[in-house]
């Protein structure tokens, strides 16, 4: 009996350790994936001042062009 509650133990042991490992995988993988979201958003909004910036250019070059054709 004493020997079957020595090996419960061990495999509590064992669970216990894995279930932290797990824990920590998980909070090391949060933050990775917190750190990627943050990334992505700086990213869009470049891509979306690059865009903003590139129809702006593209509405003074029309705007010259027309300029010259009148003129």
């Amino acid at each position: 009996m004493n020997k079957t509650f020595e090996s419960l133990k061990n495999y509590i042991v064992e669970a216990d350790t894995s279930i932290s490992d797990l824990l920590d995988l998980y909070i090391k993988k949060s933050a990775e994936l917190d750190r990627v979201n943050q990334l992505t958003e700086d990213l869009s909004k470049k891509l979306l001042e690059s865009e903003n910036i590139n129809r702006e250019a593209r509405k003074e070059i029309e705007s010259l062009i027309s300029y010259v054709k009148n003129n």
